[in-house]
């Protein structure tokens, strides 16, 4: 829904500011989901929110693919704005995305993919990707909102954790509680931080990302879910 406003927005041919606006919005949406999409959509992934570079299909190496996705609109807004075209070029963005979205959603037996071992493990490599495409400002080279973005993934993550439980397995939620204790404080945190520039990341990575991951692996063993 944030991505089909950014596009009617575009076209209405909004100002600058409120484009960047509802693209940061747009991001957190996306955020909150890639826990899911980043782990077992990886192609499409490539198309949501891959590098704002020129890449080469893999299976046909002379075709040529311009930048793409969220990475390819936040270079847009925030370093090539021109206001003659660049509210067709954002529109044009925007609606690629949605396509690829939209299959992604009618994707064939989508349901059938989500095993508990690999929502684990989906879990794990966010963990792993807020620390070294998120924080570093991979993710957001230009906007620097990596850090409210790091929020939305853990939110993601939060999001997963009842899949794991249900009303008659009160002693795996018992012990997935410390998971989310623990994740709620790591949120709390980084909403308190201030500018991307002047973010502890080493004190955030030894006080939070470590003993989160460490918790993580517990509440993986504790619960009886397997390695994929």
């Amino acid at each position: 829904a944030s991505l089909l406003l950014l596009k009617k927005i575009a076209v209405e041919k909004t100002a600058l500011t409120g484009l960047k606006k509802q693209f940061r919005a747009a991001r957190l949406a996306y955020k909150k989901m890639a826990v899911l999409t980043e782990y077992f959509n990886p192609y499409q992934t490539k198309q949501l929110n891959g590098p704002a570079i020129p890449r080469i299909e893999s299976e046909v190496a002379d075709i040529i693919i311009p930048p793409q996705g969220f990475q390819a609109i936040e270079q847009l807004l925030f370093a090539d704005w021109d206001i003659s075209t660049g509210h067709k070029q954002l529109a044009d963005l925007a609606d690629e995305m949605i396509r690829t979205l939209t299959a992604i959603e009618k994707e064939p037996d989508r349901r059938n993919k989500f095993k508990k071992e690999l929502v684990f493990d989906a879990m794990r490599a966010t963990v792993v990707s807020i620390t070294t495409t998120g924080i570093t400002g991979f993710d957001s080279p230009i906007a620097g909102h990596s850090v409210p973005e790091a929020v939305a993934s853990l939110e993601g993550v939060l999001n997963l954790i009842p899949f794991f439980t249900s009303e008659t397995e009160k002693e795996k939620l018992r012990h997935l509680s410390s998971f989310s204790i623990l994740i709620n404080k790591t949120i709390l945190y980084l909403k308190q931080q201030g500018s991307f520039n002047d973010f502890d990341r080493l004190g955030f990575i030894t006080r939070f990302i470590n003993p989160l991951f460490q918790q993580l692996v517990k509440a993986r063993i504790n619960t009886g879910v397997g390695i994929p």
